[in-house]
């Protein structure tokens, strides 16, 4: 009979997936020396945590791509892959992905260091995630076999809006613009769900472009304009600093359009956004009848992808959130690719889709 601190560790032949995933409450029938538990043991079942961590089994095509990796390690870990794919094999029942690398191939390189980033999976607790971190440096010491370090930095979400525009042939379609214009976003939002969210995933125009055309016949040549997306939580009313790093290169300033703009915030009692200055790369705080509340904010570096704000303090974040976007162009908006722990999403809210009647 267990006693208290004991571990019961129950294995299934079948199960059914997650579905029993986010439980809190658990109470026992069982019966001892023909009394009901209830009298005595159910007042000392006490949840921990969360019931997490069920999955259905592995794809055929997750098992084309990890059994290479994990047949190459041979349960050792020498590079960084082998520490990503022995990782994902001991916990891929609360791990959805994962990312490794090299200290050397660092934004700041470190030596002597395996970075690790990972996406757990929906409805982990914080602290079953910082428990399997323990966890999983623990394994690393048991199977490394050179004394690297092993840190771990957070994913990078970073979120791109969409704005499709298409020519509409009516005579094509018995279907209504509106509603075509729904269909082509909601084929955006297709797109993003089956092609990313995880490591290493791309962003291709061309591929979200076919997708588009493929909603009606009577879609015509479709383009889409890209912006890049972080968000930020500032302390409201309290000099902030922040940088910001996209994926790939920003656009460069020209002395038409605004290449980084950011949601609306209250400062000065004004609503403001931050824009760059026109033809320059310096950030400025702008209000709402196109007044210049702060010429100098921070600057954008169009080479390297970031930007960095100083002492941006706002009172207020417009809609009642406690994060403001910000947004950029990239230089090249037909391929985004996300290196180390960089995720591409959609801000789905935040694209549309509008068609021109031809």
């Amino acid at each position: 009979i267990p006693v208290a601190g004991n571990q019961v560790r129950v294995d299934y032949l079948t199960c059914s997936g997650p579905e029993a995933d986010g439980a809190t409450i658990f109470s026992t029938t069982i019966v001892l020396d023909g009394e009901s538990s209830e009298d005595y043991l159910l007042d000392a079942v006490v949840t921990v945590n969360n019931s997490a961590g069920g999955s259905y089994k592995e794809s055929i095509e997750s098992i084309r791509q990890n059994a290479p990796f994990l047949y190459a390690s041979q349960n050792r870990m020498v590079t960084a892959v082998d520490y990503g794919a022995l990782v994902l094999r001991e916990f891929d029942n609360i791990i959805s992905d994962i990312a490794s690398w090299g200290g050397e191939d660092n934004i700041i390189p470190e030596y002597g260091v395996v970075y690790l980033s990972v996406l757990f999976n929906e409805g982990i607790t914080e602290a079953t995630a910082d428990k399997a971190k323990i966890d999983i440096t623990v394994l690393a010491s048991h199977l490394s076999v050179m004394s690297f370090d092993v840190k771990f930095d957070d994913p990078i979400i970073t979120y791109l809006e969409t704005g499709i525009s298409f020519d509409f042939n009516s005579s094509l379609t018995d279907t209504p613009l509106g509603t075509i214009q729904t269909d082509v976003k909601n084929a955006s939002g297709t797109y993003f769900q089956e092609n990313l969210g995880k490591f290493r995933q791309s962003f291709r125009l061309s591929n979200l472009l076919s997708a588009v055309d493929d909603v009606s016949t009577a879609v015509l040549s479709s383009s889409a304009t890209i912006k890049m997306q972080q968000r930020i939580t500032p302390v409201l009313s309290f000099n902030n600093n922040f940088n910001i790093r996209y994926p790939v290169a920003i656009k460069t300033p020209d002395d038409v359009n605004y290449i980084i703009s950011s949601g609306t915030f209250l400062y000065n009692n004004s609503v403001c956004t931050i824009k760059n200055k026109l033809n320059e790369t310096i950030l400025q705080v702008i209000n709402d009848e196109n007044g210049i509340e702060v010429d100098d904010v921070g600057v954008y570096e169009p080479t390297t992808g970031k930007i960095s704000l100083i002492a941006f303090a706002p009172q207020g974040i417009l809609g009642g959130q406690s994060q403001l976007k910000i947004s950029a162009v990239p230089a090249n908006p037909n391929t985004i690719r996300p290196e180390n722990n960089n995720v591409i999403l959609q801000d789905f809210d935040a694209s549309f889709a509008k068609g021109t009647v031809v």
